[in-house]
C-alpha cells in the first residue's frame, strides 16, 4: 500500500476505515428492539381504588415485578363501569408497556347501555385473572330465604 499512495496517503486511508468500522459497529445497534420488557408496564384498573378488581391487580402487578425484574405501575382511572380505563389505554402506544384491567361491565354491559369510545374487536385479550360472583344479599330477619 506504501508504495501505491505513499505513507500520508496511506496513514489517512487506514484511519478513514477505522473510524467507519467504529462508526458502523456502534450504530449497528440502532433500531433494533431491546428485549421485553425494558422499562416500567403501566396497568390501567378501570375500577376503583380498594374493591376487589384493583386489589386483585395488585397482586398480580407484584408477581410481575418479580418475574420480569421492571417496575410494575397500577394506575386507577375509573368510570362509565370501568370503560374510561380502556380508553386510557386504548390512546396509548401499542407496545405492549399499557395495559388495561376488563371486566364484564366494560365488555359485556356497557356495549348495550351506551356507545363505547373503542372497539372491543380492536382489544387483544391477553388472560383472565380474576374471577368472582355477585350476590343478591338481604338482612337475615327479612321474608326472604331463597
Amino acid at each position: 500500500m506504501k508504495g501505491l499512495m505513499g505513507r500520508g496517503k496511506c496513514r489517512y486511508v487506514v484511519l478513514v476505515t477505522l473510524i467507519l468500522i467504529l462508526v458502523v459497529g456502534v450504530t449497528s445497534g440502532f433500531g433494533q428492539e431491546k428485549k421485553f420488557p425494558h422499562k416500567a408496564i403501566k396497568i390501567i384498573c378501570g375500577y376503583s381504588a380498594g374493591g376487589t378488581t384493583d386489589l386483585v391487580t395488585r397482586v398480580v402487578a407484584e408477581g410481575i415485578q418479580r418475574r420480569w425484574g421492571v417496575p410494575v405501575i397500577v394506575e386507577n382511572i375509573t368510570g362509565a363501569g370501568g370503560t374510561v380505563g380502556i380508553v386510557e389505554m386504548a390512546r396509548q402506544k401499542p407496545d405492549g408497556y399499557t395495559i388495561s384491567t376488563a371486566g364484564m361491565s366494560s365488555q359485556a354491559v356497557m356495549p348495550l347501555t351506551i356507545k363505547l369510545a373503542y372497539d372491543n374487536d380492536a382489544l387483544t385479550f391477553v388472560c383472565k385473572y380474576l374471577d368472582f360472583a355477585s350476590v343478591i344479599a338481604v338482612r337475615a330477619d327479612s321474608s326472604f330465604k331463597t
